[in-house]
């Protein structure tokens, strides 16, 4: 009697509908065969189109692992394909490509030896130039005390 009582005016609704439709000859065994087959197939396709999606997620993850995680050298070899794919230089992709690669640490040593061999290149030109004069000076002396 509670069941009675507890029903939506939908499930009523539903049911009064149910009532009404013509009663249709149950489905032949080779109607229901189809359509189980075709519930296995969509079933199929669905499981098939999800293993391949997730296989290729896993195959992206495991190449972005190794492009952020496999040194300058894997580092340059992405870097150089990217740039050749977008029309770029390929080596400056390279260069690009490897230095983005390096730990921090690396990366700031490098800039830090950059900025001082920019800082002591005036330096070590006079050194250079410095050099080469006595060099001139001590070629000059030796030819002349042969003779």
């Amino acid at each position: 009697m509670t069941q009675v009582q507890t029903r939506t005016v939908a499930e009523r609704h539903a049911a009064a509908s149910k009532t009404h439709e013509p009663k249709q000859p149950p489905p032949s065994a080779g109607q229901q065969l189809k359509a189980s087959l075709r519930g296995l197939l969509a079933a199929t396709v669905d499981r098939v189109a999800g293993l391949a999606m997730e296989k290729a997620d896993q195959a992206a993850q495991s190449l972005e692992n190794i492009a952020t995680e496999g040194g300058p050298k894997i580092g340059a070899i992405f870097g150089g394909i990217e740039a050749k794919l977008a029309g770029n230089n390929p080596v400056w992709g390279a260069v690009k490509g490897a230095f983005g690669a390096l730990s921090p640490s690396a990366r700031i040593g490098i800039v830090l030896l950059l900025v001082l061999a920019v800082v002591l290149l005036p330096v070590t030109l006079v050194l250079v130039l410095v050099g080469l004069l006595v060099l001139a000076v001590i070629l000059l002396v030796s030819t002349r005390s042969s003779r």
